[in-house]
């Protein structure tokens, strides 16, 4: 869809991008698509002022100058100031050549001949201003993934404004601001540092001074949307690159993020009526305008994730009251005089009441008259705001419910260790943007690898992993194998990387074995080629070869990769973190033999210490070397929090110590992160008078955080951990992947654990939503059709394969497709132990009680943004935008 926006608009463009959209949209276009719809370069919307020189010459005579960025009111001084840069120092614009117009126009007319027949998300198109400005420019701000018309007429208002007058620029350029008109100098001096960082570059010195002959006409600018909800940022995580949510919601009570959530939520049943027209049976008889799939069932758990459904709720009614209307105007109003409106969701703690222990399980796909929540109406027509954006999606099966599940309900999880490939590569080195920075010692090391297998032309040998363990510890001394040179570094992109995708899920100790044997198997197809005789065997050969030449190019990087972190694993400050967090998890801590044994004050000198080591770390790294195993702020606060979540609050005895000794080590900033942290749950003062819910904030108190362990097996012993969802954390399964697994093993789902679900952070909401009554006929007839075929296509292949059991594989039913919605992000832990539960039910390792027979759960993981605990601690300082 972006694409086919771009395509709309003729000629070269000068495109500026928002930084945090960079990554995201990296999924759905590469540069050369870019460059094919006449963008060569990127620029980057906080870099101002564009160097000129940077520019190619068909960029800086581009007619048009495309904005991307969200829609955010911190983001329109910087696009005002790039307009009045462009206009004051780009030369004059060159015109589309007019072949390029030409070929524009058409499609354009194309696409709207044949608008009533095709996908809506093929017709994108972005309009162009009226007007072009004086230079021939004209500019178009495209807002990603929700228009505003708020943005528009601010833009207009400001750029129609009086020009300020030549004294006062001048005190702006003194100030390090560029020359703009009044209110967009005034908008800049109120917006500028309190929201969106300017920078402290000289950007005003290069431009000349605004005056009347350079303004911009608010014509010349147009403001349109890009209704893009969803980014596919892995092959099965879908995010919504909502960063800092968690914050937003919980820390200041911003709801209007949910909103957008919503409105996801409802792409994703717009596709499911995409799909449902894809399927061979045709059944749906009525117009398109009055259909509207629904996802069947809505499990909820915690505030952000009600707000969500409330805003479902409130959808769906609008559009069963537009539908009235438009049916029969006096009826509809006659009915909003005289009925009285539809009741809103309950707000209900537990979805289990006394008479409601003998509901069906949904999967039974019988009505249950005992639900607590409130059953969806009949929905209506039409689309809310950029539903019709993401339609290209494509879901591998209708979906059958939705879990809306908040980030505060598990504040474990993200603070836990991840033993996965990919998680302790993001822990030690950082991953970002799906690109990790490799430190120089490993690239030398890499690079004199390489050499060394080019010098063995007929025999490529590969390094040697021994059975079971990572890999072999690195030549040289094994304290300078962990020290990272800032700055010193190279980034790598894993994105592409096939190798890299087949380890990231993997524990620590699996990487090794899986290297030996790829290794392996790269020096045996290197000798094939010894005994190709035929021109079949050539060719067979060659689709192998490349595949695992590619596998070798990035052998030799992950092996030193596996080294590396097995020499951090090894480190006595590491390991002695990892034996704190198994104490806290454990709820030991002060309970250990001689070593805590007075708990208040052996637990805050500990953390003392930490505190301590932390701020050599920052020393360390502001010299420019440091060691990756070496404690740093962000592990002081991971394990001060996860001791504070499990114990239910510090008490103040020992919190205050920890905070004067925070605050001296590393400055008054971090006053405002740890009452941020206070206001999200994360860091509490223990309250013994108080009893709240575990994960919430408040004082639960250990028992609480040992009562749901234990209730939900967070904790599995080692002989069992690589055959559970725990293997991810060596030991501990994530609550909330926990909580989706039990949702299923019963019939009963959550109802078979409610005094869990009171325990944690609430509301937990059970919602059914129920199609139209014609829709819902149509569909159980659908249904009942397929069953149909489905037994005749396995009888006959139980005719044909003689009981061999082929058949009944054939005729198995789709899965059901089951959306983890995370509200506030999601852990690499998280996604790594919900592949595991997709691998479970492909292999059968699941209880057969739970549901229909013949019958698996795929899950798909739909999340705000993929969440590490530097992200947390940072957003936690940083300013909301």
């Amino acid at each position: 869809m972006f694409l086919d926006g771009l395509s709309t608009i003729e000629g070269h463009k000068l495109f500026i991008l928002e930084d945090s959209l960079a990554f995201p949209l990296s999924h759905l276009t590469d540069a050369s698509s870019l460059q094919q719809h006449g963008v060569e370069r990127c620029f980057a919307l906080a870099a101002f002022p564009i160097s000129l020189s940077s520019v190619p010459p068909q960029t800086a005579r581009a007619p048009t100058v495309v904005f991307v960025c969200r829609p955010r009111l911190s983001r329109l001084p910087l696009i005002l100031r790039h307009i009045h840069f462009v206009e004051d120092n780009f030369p004059q614009a060159q015109p589309p050549p007019a072949a390029a117009k030409a070929a524009a126009v058409a499609s354009a007319a194309a696409a709207s001949g044949s608008a009533s027949s095709a996908d809506p998300a093929l017709l994108w198109q972005f309009p162009l201003p009226p007007i072009a400005a004086k230079s021939g420019r004209r500019y178009v701000v495209v807002l990603i993934a929700e228009p505003s018309e708020f943005i528009a007429s601010e833009i207009r208002r400001l750029l129609s404004a009086p020009i300020a007058p030549k004294t006062h620029a001048a005190e702006q350029q003194s100030a390090g601001h560029s020359s703009l008109p009044a209110a967009a100098a005034a908008l800049i001096s109120n917006l500028g540092n309190s929201l969106l960082p300017l920078g402290s570059n000289n950007t005003t010195q290069d431009s000349p001074e605004c005056s009347s002959s350079s303004s911009v006409s608010a014509d010349s600018v147009v403001v349109t949307h890009c209704p893009i909800q969803l980014f596919p940022v892995e092959r099965d995580v879908l995010s919504l690159e909502l960063p800092n949510f968690f914050r937003a919601f919980h820390g200041q009570g911003d709801i209007s993020l949910c909103k957008t959530i919503a409105n996801a939520i409802d792409v994703l049943q717009q596709q499911q009526l995409q799909f449902q027209q894809e399927q061979p049976l045709q059944l749906l008889q009525q117009p398109k305008e009055t259909q509207q799939r629904l996802i069947p069932h809505l499990r909820c758990i915690g505030s952000a994730a009600k707000t969500v459904s409330d805003f479902l709720i409130q959808k769906r009614k609008q559009q069963q009251q537009q539908r009235q209307r438009f049916e029969d105007p006096y009826v509809g109003a006659l009915m909003e005089t005289q009925q009285a409106p539809l009741p809103p969701v309950p707000p209900v703690y537990s979805v289990l009441d006394a008479e409601d222990c003998g509901s069906s399980h949904p999967f039974a796909g019988s009505s249950s008259a005992a639900l607590r929540a409130e059953e969806g109406e009949a929905a209506g027509e039409g689309r809310w705001g950029a539903d019709c954006g993401s339609s290209r999606l494509v879901l591998p099966h209708a979906p059958h419910m939705a879990v809306l599940f908040d980030r505060r309900v598990d504040l474990v999880t993200p603070l836990c260790t991840d033993f996965t490939y990919q998680g302790l590569l993001d822990s030690t080195l950082g991953i970002e943007g799906a690109s990790i920075e490799i430190p120089k010692h490993l690239l030398l090391q890499q690079q004199q690898q390489q050499q060394q297998d080019q010098q063995d032309q007929q025999d490529q040998q590969q390094p040697s992993l021994s059975e079971g363990v990572v890999s072999p510890p690195l030549p040289g001394n094994l304290g300078g194998s962990v020290l990272i040179e800032r700055g010193r570094g190279q980034r790598v992109p894993l994105s592409g990387d096939s190798l890299f995708l087949s380890l990231q899920d993997l524990h620590q100790t699996e990487v090794g074995a899986v290297l030996h044997r790829i290794a392996s198997e790269i020096k045996e197809t290197y000798t094939l080629k010894e005994r190709l005789r035929t021109i079949e065997d050539i060719s067979s050969f060659m689709v192998k070869f490349k595949v695992k030449q590619q596998e070798h190019a990035s052998l030799s990087l992950h092996v030193k990769l596996a080294s590396f972190i097995a020499a951090v694993s090894r480190d006595a400050n590491y390991h002695s973190r990892l034996c704190l967090e198994d104490r806290l998890l454990q709820g030991t801590l002060g309970l250990e033999t001689g070593l805590l044994r007075s708990s208040s004050s052996s637990s805050t000198e500990l953390f003392e210490k930490l505190i301590d080591e932390s701020a050599a770390t920052e020393a360390a790294a502001a010299s420019g070397c440091f060691s990756a195993a070496a404690t740093t702020l962000d592990e002081v606060y991971r394990l001060l929090c996860l001791y504070s979540v499990t114990a239910g609050g510090i008490k103040g005895a020992q919190l205050e110590p920890l905070l004067h000794a925070l605050v001296q080590q590393h400055g008054t900033r971090e006053l405002r992160r740890v009452a941020c942290m206070q206001k999200v749950g994360l860091l509490r003062e223990h309250n013994p008078l108080k009893k709240t819910k575990v994960n919430g904030g408040g004082s639960g108190g250990p028992e609480a955080w040992k009562f749901v362990r234990e209730k939900c097996r967070l904790m599995v012993d080692e002989q069992q951990t690589m055959k559970d969802i725990a293997y991810v954390c060596s030991g501990y399964a994530p609550l909330s992947v926990r909580l989706l697994q039990m949702l299923h093993e019963t019939p009963l789902g959550w109802r078979a654990i409610p005094d869990v679900l009171n325990s944690l952070w609430g509301p937990a909401l059970e919602i059914r939503q129920q199609q139209q009554p014609q829709l819902g006929q149509q569909q159980r007839a659908a249904q009942q059709r397929q069953q149909q075929q489905h037994r005749l296509q396995g009888s006959s292949g139980a005719e044909e394969d003689e009981g061999t059991g082929e058949g009944s594989s054939a005729a198995a039913p789709p899965p059901l497709l089951v959306l983890m919605f995370y509200i506030g992000g999601v852990s690499h832990a998280e996604i790594a132990a919900i592949r595991r539960l997709n691998e479970m039910e492909l292999q059968g390792n699941v209880k057969a009680e739970r549901r229909p027979e013949n019958t698996r759960v795929q899950y798909l993981i739909i999340t705000t943004e993929i969440l590490n605990t530097r992200q947390l601690f940072r957003s936690m300082i940083e300013d909301v935008d």
